[in-house]
């Protein structure tokens, strides 16, 4: 991601490409990071973590969705119907070179999740319903 200059009071950068993640219907999706890899080689100051599901609703506290400390997001037993854009927005504190004033700062992490299907699936859905 590209350094950009800070603004005087809490600024906002965007992560403006969607990463696309296929996941095997009925198992559990790959851990989803809310975080790039440049910032996690820093120390960030008070990272807090907010995903949104394709609903538009938090997702803490959802059933489905395992959320850890670290910002992290798994979702259990996929189905068709959990496919669709997951956002997460990191909100942190730096310090201001000059000023040395903490800033917050917000980073959005988008994903697109699709259910995928695969012929073995379909294959023992088909033998199961035809015995």
């Amino acid at each position: 991601m590209q350094a950009m200059p800070l603004a005087p009071r809490g600024w906002q950068r965007w992560n403006r490409t969607w990463i696309n993640v296929y996941v095997k219907v009925f198992t559990n999706s790959p851990l989803l990071v809310c975080m790039d890899l440049s910032l996690s080689q820093e120390e960030i100051i008070d990272p807090k973590y907010l995903w949104i599901g394709p609903d538009g609703k938090n997702l803490e506290g959802q059933t489905y969705a395992n959320l850890t400390e670290t910002g992290k997001l798994m979702l259990m037993g996929f189905k068709e119907s959990m496919s669709g854009a997951y956002t997460c927005t990191l909100s942190h504190r730096i310090i201001e070179t000059m000023t040395q004033e903490e800033v917050d700062v917000f980073e959005t992490y988008k994903f697109m999740l699709y259910g995928k299907i695969t012929y073995s699936q379909i294959s023992f859905q088909l033998g199961k319903k035809f015995k």
